[in-house]
């Protein structure tokens, strides 16, 4: 029998607090200083920032930036921030609709998917429990989407594919440059790929 995710997790054997309770003791134990933050907190930094602040705790920021979290730190989530994280996790639709900001022509903005894009979200992050491995798996192992080249799907020249015209694999590189006329850039970039390869 199928499970849902939801229906396999199990409610967490330490509560928030209990982890907060214990954090604070190795804290106070080792004499250390370290800092515990909040969504209030950050805020704050966020401000002291803005206002060009002499003194500023630039930690829980990668390289300074507080648009990025520094990964590691000490967060202390709210009940809400909590029921939403695991709604997030549970639900890869709702996080990508309300948390993932896209590159637009008026900045980074949140996007509202269209229908066939949560199918394909939908599609490759489903999940169903597995009896005999006791965990979630993926729902669909081999998913093929038809898209284009442009959007990521293969980041380098070198990854493999199996063509229904040929038993082993090749590259995708030499696929594409299999049938396309070529330039004279095309073979100077063979020679370069030609030395790449035999790095």
């Amino acid at each position: 029998m199928k499970m849902s995710r939801m229906d396999a997790m199990s409610p967490p054997s330490t509560t928030l607090a209990d982890l907060q309770n214990s954090i604070t003791q190795d804290v106070e134990k080792k004499g250390s200083a370290t800092t515990i933050y909040s969504t209030n907190k950050i805020n704050e930094i966020i401000d002291s920032i803005a206002s060009g602040a002499p003194k500023v705790d630039y930690k829980p920021f990668y390289k300074k930036n507080p648009e990025l979290r520094s990964p590691n730190i000490l967060f202390e989530m709210t009940e809400w921030e909590s029921a939403e994280f695991d709604r997030c996790m549970l639900d890869a639709n709702y996080f990508t609709e309300n948390y993932a900001k896209f590159k637009t022509d008026y900045g980074y903005r949140l996007v509202e998917l269209r229908d066939y894009q949560r199918e394909a979200v939908e599609l490759v992050t489903s999940e169903v429990y597995d009896e005999e491995m006791d965990l979630c798996v993926p729902e669909n192992r081999n998913v093929i989407l038809m898209q284009s080249r442009q959007t990521g799907k293969c980041v380098t020249y070198d990854t493999k594919v199996m063509p229904l015209w040929d038993d082993g694999d090749q590259e995708i590189g030499d696929i594409y440059h299999k049938f396309r006329k070529k330039t004279f850039l095309d073979k100077v970039r063979d020679v370069l790929m030609w030395f790449y390869k035999r790095l």
